[in-house]
């Protein structure tokens, strides 16, 4: 299961990755056992191990008819946006909303940064 991280120390490495302040959503493959079992007992590190992801949409679009109850504002969201716009949304939604860019391991603060680069921004 993916792994939600934050560092009480910014650039902190424990399992073979750095870690930060900032919450970050690693993989489920990012770790092997041994290094889930470091992260977990660091006391330099809040980790939390988040449910399977969510069923990905059929072609037409539908979730397979089970009602939508995130709130996600994500797809009413065009841009330009606003950095505070951005830091509403939902972490899978930001993920989706950069795309092919998205790469694991990043926080939600670079991928906010980077949308606001690639988007336009509002100030």
């Amino acid at each position: 299961m993916p792994l939600k991280i934050t560092c009480q120390k910014d650039g902190f490495c424990r399992g073979g990755q750095k870690h930060y302040r900032a919450e970050t959503i690693w993989p489920d493959e990012t770790f092997n056992e041994e290094q889930r079992q470091q992260l977990m007992e660091e006391p330099l590190l809040h980790v939390v191990v988040l449910e399977s992801p969510e069923p990905e949409e059929n072609e037409s679009g539908s979730n397979g008819g089970k009602k939508d109850n995130s709130g996600s504002s994500s797809e009413l969201l065009k841009p330009p946006y606003t950095e505070e716009q951005l830091k509403g949304i939902d972490w899978s939604d930001l993920t989706k909303m950069l795309g092919d860019e998205y790469r694991p391991g990043m926080n939600k603060e670079t991928v906010i940064k980077m949308l606001l680069e690639k988007k336009g921004a509002v100030s």
